[in-house]
Order: C-alpha cells, then structure tokens, then sequence
C-alpha cells in the first residue's frame, strides 16, 4: 500500500483512520509506504513552503518521523526503515504489517 503526499493534508484522526484502512488491506508481511513532506527532513526551504501551502489550505501540517511512526503503531503497523529520494519535499518511510485492529 503506497500513501503519497496523503497523511499531511489531515489531522491526527483522519490520518491514524486512513492507516488503519490501509494496514487492514495488507497480509501478514505486507508493507505500507509513506511517501510524505516531513518536518525536519526537507530544510528551510520546504518548511516555508508548506507553511504558505497549509495557509492557503486553512488545514494540514508537517508531521515528524516519530508522529508518523506513533500514528502507525496505532494502526497496528511496525516501523521499518525509510527509503532515500532524490525530492528535498518528500521523505519515505516503511512499515509493515503486525496486527488486525
């Protein structure tokens, strides 16, 4: 299960429901990728950026890693590494499936 640029337009809630939604289609051994803006991860330039972009929105927000991570524990998903990109706006993390919530 692929989440691009999905998890940082929402709040807390809708997010850990949307990895849920996504952990329940995955079998055991199954691996969910987030491919998402994250604060810390992309510098000053990409901080900006997304504060003019959540603005405009009125909604959003940069998570960090470690939010993202606890929001997947949540969903009965494991933490598994992240993945290198060649984009300063996206930063990827793995995570694979553990339980059926």
């Amino acid at each position: 299960v692929l989440f691009v640029r999905l998890l940082h337009d929402r709040d807390d809630d809708e997010a850990l429901r949307l990895l849920r939604v996504g952990a329940a289609a995955l079998r055991p051994g199954g691996r969910l990728i987030v491919a998402e803006p994250m604060a810390g991860a992309a510098g000053a330039e990409a901080t900006a950026y997304f504060a003019a972009y959540f603005a405009a929105l009125g909604s959003g927000r940069l998570r960090e890693a470690s939010q993202i991570d606890a929001l997947a524990r949540q969903a009965g998903l494991r933490p598994k590494g992240r993945l290198s990109t060649p984009s300063p706006l996206l930063a990827v993390r793995t995570f694979t499936f553990v339980n059926k919530i």
